[in-house]
């Protein structure tokens, strides 16, 4: 998590989200090790943790990785999902509602502060209650920062951050009529599964936005 990427998101949504949620590494992308850079009480996490706002608890979760390059078979996607798990049990733990907003993005990856006071205020049929979570998410066409953020690409667009209704999100809509089958084998779509915060960022289906109209 750069500094720059952090005040940038932190500006634009500074004061509306009631919980952020990190979840820290020791490993890279790549799966190199790497120190950890927020630890408890580090003057990193302080920093961090007033960022967002004096009404927002901002959360920092660590994830210990075990598996090293030559076992993951060049594949690290896997290792990522299983960190974005921690997101989950975090927002139950901060108290995430059922009518709450679920968000998943990268530390450079945001909202305007426009477009996440629209998803505050604005009545979207897909935020209201009694979804079948099929397709209870929100897909944004965004711009793409090369490294900073006002280093901004003109021919590329990206498709993160992602919405979706709390209702359906694991560890916190639990109960309910959701089916425990495998989301990519399902063919109904009434009592569809809740979404983890992986499922929840590698989606396919949804409703695309890019703007979103009263």
């Amino acid at each position: 998590m750069t500094t720059q990427w952090l005040r940038a998101t932190s500006t634009e949504a500074y004061d509306i989200f009631h919980t952020v949620s990190f979840v820290e590494s020791n490993v890279t992308q790549n799966l190199s090790p790497r120190s950890w850079k927020y630890g408890l009480q580090s003057d990193n996490l302080l920093t961090l943790q007033q960022m967002f706002g004096p009404k927002t608890k901002v959360s920092v979760d660590y994830y210990i990785c075990a598996l090293n390059s030559t076992e993951s078979n060049g594949d690290h996607l896997p290792t990522e999902a299983l960190q974005r798990e921690g997101n989950n049990l975090r927002w139950k733990l901060n108290g995430m509602k059922k009518d709450d907003v679920a968000i998943v993005a990268d530390v450079d990856e945001k909202f305007s502060r426009d477009y996440l006071r629209a998803l505050q205020i604005c009545d979207l049929d897909l935020f209201r209650p009694g979804q079948t979570c099929h397709e209870s998410g929100i897909e944004t066409s965004t711009l793409v920062n090369e490294g900073i953020p006002s280093c901004v690409s003109n021919n590329r667009r990206w498709l993160h951050p992602d919405a979706i209704l709390g209702e359906c999100v694991d560890q916190v809509g639990a109960g309910g009529n959701y089916s425990l089958v495998e989301k990519n084998v399902l063919t109904s779509t009434t009592n569809y599964p809740l979404w983890t915060a992986n499922d929840i960022r590698v989606r396919s289906g949804w409703r695309r936005c890019s703007s979103i109209k009263r």
